[in-house]
């Protein structure tokens, strides 16, 4: 069945050296979703903004992504934040734009999170957790990341209960995943359970994604 709902922004947050996959796999699948439903007579689900500390970023394979909105002071409409994940050597180190956009997340989302009634979710892909982590989201959520990065995720988030070899791991309004094709996974999964099964799948085939895996798969 598909929600009855006002659209969700996909407000995806470009850190620098973002990584690219990260960014245009899911984003993909949610644009690919607005696509299934207006071949149905419906209205886009999903309203796709891209934001970021500054306006020109580059991403980990040298592509600079230009025209990202300012980081929003408000979220108005129901609105998905998804945090993308960078290569190790960017994502292990607290720069003054990771630190601004951490504080920015805290000051957005903190209180929002832990409404019973929030309109709004969290999904982080691959080191994207790590973000959250700086930012002080995951206390006390179930969570998951890239497997060479789950030790930091331990250190970053203490009060986190973080799940080993897991393609996604959904808790709430806290999605989280472990990088770079899982994001794809994740995708599908959430937009199954805002448009529906037979959409979701429709959506997987025109990404031809061989194994659509769910919450309680493996990573490796």
């Amino acid at each position: 069945m598909i929600a009855r709902i006002p659209h969700i922004d996909l407000l995806f947050v470009i850190a620098p050296h973002s990584l690219l996959l990260d960014i245009a796999g899911p984003a993909e699948a949610f644009r690919l979703a607005n696509l299934r439903l207006s071949e149905r007579g419906l209205p886009p689900h999903f309203r796709l903004r891209f934001t970021g500390p500054s306006a020109t970023l580059p991403t980990s394979v040298g592509l600079a992504l230009a025209e990202l909105e300012s980081l929003p002071k408000h979220l108005t409409a129901p609105t998905w934040v998804v945090l993308v994940g960078q290569p190790t050597v960017h994502s292990s180190k607290a720069t003054p734009p990771i630190v601004a956009t951490a504080q920015w997340l805290n000051q957005t989302l903190y209180e929002t999170l832990r409404a019973a009634d929030t309109p709004h979710r969290l999904i982080t892909v691959c080191s994207g957790t790590l973000l959250a982590a700086r930012a002080g989201l995951l206390d006390n959520r179930r969570c998951t990341t890239h497997h060479d990065l789950l030790k930091t995720l331990r250190v970053l988030a203490p009060q986190a209960q973080v799940i080993d070899n897991r393609v996604f791991v959904v808790d709430g309004p806290l999605a989280s995943s472990a990088g770079i094709t899982a994001g794809i996974d994740l995708a599908l999964h959430l937009i199954a359970g805002e448009c529906g099964e037979a959409l979701a799948a429709g959506v997987a085939e025109d990404m031809v994604v061989y194994l659509r895996r769910s919450p309680r798969d493996a990573e490796a």
